[in-house]
């Protein structure tokens, strides 16, 4: 076989792969779609955590303080140990909840493609049962 028929080959397969994931995807459409928006939830609650730590840092270092009202002030090295903790605890609680729903939503597709696997296989006459081990079928 060629180099170009391997790549042509190796496109169609490709092709066909992600139809069949899209197809067993497809009736979890809104679970996918909570997954992902969770997903760029945790992205962006745990990209603006360095950010927060060098502010921290830079309160320590710099001593600058802030006004809170009632003219009292505060150093900003607590206005951003308050950001950081709070960031922290929503990045991890979207990162638990991201958790949970990939692993059910993995299970849920793992198990429509087996039931659909085995359904099709009960559907073939019995012939085809006779004829081949249903070892060698199933692996």
């Amino acid at each position: 076989m060629t180099p170009k028929r391997v790549s042509q080959l190796s496109a169609v397969n490709a092709v066909a792969s992600w139809r069949l994931v899209a197809k067993y995807l497809k009736p979890h459409r809104q679970a996918l779609t909570v997954v992902l928006g969770l997903s760029l939830a945790s992205a962006i609650t745990n990209a603006s955590v360095p950010y927060l730590a060098g502010g921290i840092i830079d309160g320590i270092v710099g001593g600058a303080v802030v006004a809170v009202g009632g003219g009292r002030s505060m150093p900003i090295v607590f206005i951003f140990l308050i950001a950081w903790f709070l960031v922290r605890i929503v990045g991890d609680l979207v990162d638990w909840q991201v958790d949970l729903r990939e692993t059910k939503l993995g299970a849920d597709v793992e198990a429509r493609f087996l039931v659909h696997g085995y359904g099709k296989l009960l559907e073939l006459p019995l012939s085809f049962h006779k004829q081949h081990k249903m070892g060698d079928v199933v692996n």
